[in-house]
Formats: structure tokens, C-alpha cells, sequence
């Protein structure tokens, strides 16, 4: 998956989607939350659901935007999801849910 591969040498360099990671996966489900879909949501919105400084909160949504995951509407602060964002936050929490914890519940 291109998302999960970063982008060296590009201008800027962008580090690659961890779906399996913890604050990645919080990231994502936080995101595609439904009450965001008709205005989207500003920085503030995310960071009183997310335990993340405004500063690291800024550079997720610069690397998701980077990535194709998010877009900016013009002429405010706020951001939308794109098909591929959505798309791929969809997979990813299906492929977690349904193939990977089952699969770790039957290895112990």
C-alpha cells in the first residue's frame, strides 16, 4: 500500500502510515468519526478528542494532507476527508478488526 511507504526524496520527505500502530489507529478512527463529514473539522476539534500536543498535531495533519488523506477547504480551518482517506481508513480498520485481533486471539 502506497500510504504505508514512505516518501524519501520527495520535497518534503514524508514518513508512512502505521495501521498497526496505536496512535496511528487513534488518529484514524478519531477521523472518520461521522460527526465531521458535512463541515469537517478544525486542529482544536482533534485535539480535545486526542491526547497530542498542538504542535505534533500539526505535523500529522500536515503528513495526512502530504499523503493524499485529507484535504484543507479553502478559506478556513477545516479539513475533509478524501476517497482515498476515506477508503483507506475503511481497510484498515476492517483488516485490524476482522482479521489481525482475531488472529492473535487464537495464538495465545
Amino acid at each position: 500500500m502506497r500510504l504505508s511507504q514512505p516518501r524519501v526524496g520527495s520535497d518534503p520527505s514524508v514518513k508512512g502510515l502505521n495501521f498497526s500502530d496505536a496512535a496511528d489507529q487513534t488518529l484514524l478512527r478519531t477521523l472518520q468519526r461521522g460527526e465531521c463529514n458535512i463541515r469537517g473539522w478544525r486542529r482544536a476539534d482533534l485535539l480535545a478528542r486526542l491526547a497530542i500536543s498542538p504542535p505534533a498535531m500539526s505535523r500529522q495533519l500536515r503528513r495526512l494532507h502530504l499523503l493524499g488523506m485529507i484535504k484543507k477547504v479553502a478559506h478556513t480551518y477545516r479539513y475533509h476527508l478524501t476517497r482515498l482517506g476515506r477508503a483507506a481508513i475503511a481497510a484498515a480498520c476492517s483488516l485490524t478488526r476482522f482479521n489481525i485481533v482475531p488472529a492473535m486471539a487464537t495464538t495465545r
